[in-house]
């Protein structure tokens, strides 16, 4: 069922007709349903990616009667080029229900099925083993598990064997992410002080990297553990301080600009999303930009997109993941980006404010670095964080999305207050 915000969001999209499909699950079932007779028996909707004006495109799990299956699907504007537009030519046969795609004849949709995904051409090729060179010899039977799946953006599966029960990792990436994927893998080995996926071998054509399984547990699994000790997340804090401590990138020091042009592109969104507090956001937005300006001090290498799925504890020994946004930057983003997630999870209330802020203390303590200009900056990349958290419970379909969002953008607001020391900032125009 559509929430009020959502049916506002909608009234303020007209160039999306097939938003108002995408955005309620029952009608979505039921077209579904129309276009594979007596195949899918349910679906959840995991995931939204929504451009204004543009593309509204929307993760599914299918219930089959083959089982579970992923899949998306899109409505896009007449004006849309390239992967937004909807083509016939989706209609290829192939995939587990016959084709490549189906474009709706009832509405402007398009669907498609795992692992048809034009935006990754290797997968189905992985996943039948056809012309991928596996990590393993032809002869060791192989089996394939989905990790993580983004439509149009990556795929991430364990392939493992008889004889080789760990495994490793195959990732495949959209052409436009392939790159910087690349680059993070290469760049970042494994140290004394932490663990990554090593890379073994990459293809540029296939747009896929194969890496070294990690073990471990991931730590926001520990984190929701109240059994877990919090003092445990010092030892990620000693390893993100070893990880800073290295020059992986060597560019010259400057203020990132793309984080204010990320500030500057965000703010659209969320003045749709939240189209009452549009005066708000933009002055939150130019007050960030400024400080931004003001304090920021890019001169180390940083993750890019640090929080606790990102880490792996193995007996004491941390590990970290994904090292698609290494940028130079400073490294207060990511003590300020890990701290904004723990906000998101307190206001889920898959956290207790108390765990959070024991788990914020020990992570701290294993940095090892408190001074007034150092709290100063966490705290605006804090804020920073926060206000990037804006639209996931738009995004993830949460009950009351609306009222989430509106309580992290009072989160930023709050942890931008401290930045000032109360006196007021001259922001950029």
């Amino acid at each position: 069922m559509l929430s009020p915000a959502d049916r506002n969001l909608i009234a303020a999209d007209p160039t999306l007709p097939g938003l108002e499909m995408v955005l309620d699950p029952e009608r979505l079932l039921s077209l579904v349903q129309r276009e594979y007779p007596g195949r899918v028996t349910d679906l959840t909707t995991t995931y939204l990616r929504y451009k204004p004006g543009t593309s509204c495109l929307a993760g599914l799990q299918l219930e089959t009667d083959e089982g579970r299956i992923d899949g998306y699907v899109i409505t896009a504007s007449e004006r849309a080029e390239g992967k937004y537009r909807l083509r016939k030519a989706d209609a290829v046969p192939g995939g587990p229900f016959g084709t490549m795609g189906v474009l709706c004849q009832t509405a402007p949709l398009l669907i498609r099925v795992f692992p048809n995904d034009p935006d990754l051409p290797a997968l189905r090729r992985l996943l039948t083993h056809q012309g991928q060179a596996w990590p393993f010899p032809s002869t060791d039977p192989t089996t394939a598990t989905i990790l993580r799946y983004k439509p149009q953006r990556r795929a991430v599966l364990r392939v493992r064997s008889e004889n080789h029960a760990e495994g490793c990792v195959v990732k495949v990436h959209a052409r436009n992410r392939y790159h910087a994927a690349l680059r993070g893998a290469s760049l970042v080995p494994p140290t004394p002080e932490y663990a990554t996926a090593a890379l073994i071998n990459h293809d540029l054509r296939a747009q896929t990297l194969l890496m070294r399984w990690v073990p471990g547990k991931v730590l926001v699994d520990l984190s929701l553990d109240p059994t877990w000790p919090a003092r445990g997340v010092e030892a990620v804090g000693e390893a993100l301080r070893a990880f800073h401590a290295r020059s992986y990138l060597r560019t010259e020091p400057r203020f990132s600009d793309h984080l204010r042009d990320h500030l500057q592109g965000l703010a659209p969104m969320l003045t749709r999303l939240l189209p009452a507090r549009a005066g708000v956001i933009r002055t939150h937005v130019q007050s960030l930009i400024g400080a931004l300006d003001e304090f920021s001090t890019p001169t180390a290498t940083i993750h890019g997109d640090f929080y606790a799925k990102q880490v792996l504890i193995d007996r004491g020994k941390v590990g970290f993941l994904d090292f698609d946004q290494l940028q130079v930057g400073d490294a207060a983003e990511d003590l300020g980006c890990f701290r904004a997630h723990l906000e998101r999870d307190v206001l889920r209330g898959r956290l207790d404010p108390r765990r959070a802020e024991e788990l914020w203390e020990a992570l701290c303590v294993g940095y090892r670095a408190r001074s007034s200009e150092w709290d100063r900056r966490v705290s605006l990349f804090t804020s920073i964080g926060c206000l990037n958290l804006v639209p996931d419970p738009f995004r993830h379909r949460e009950p009351g999305w609306s009222d989430r969002a509106e309580q992290l953008l009072e989160a930023s607001r709050t942890r931008f207050a401290p930045v000032l020391g109360g006196r007021r900032l001259v922001t950029c125009p």
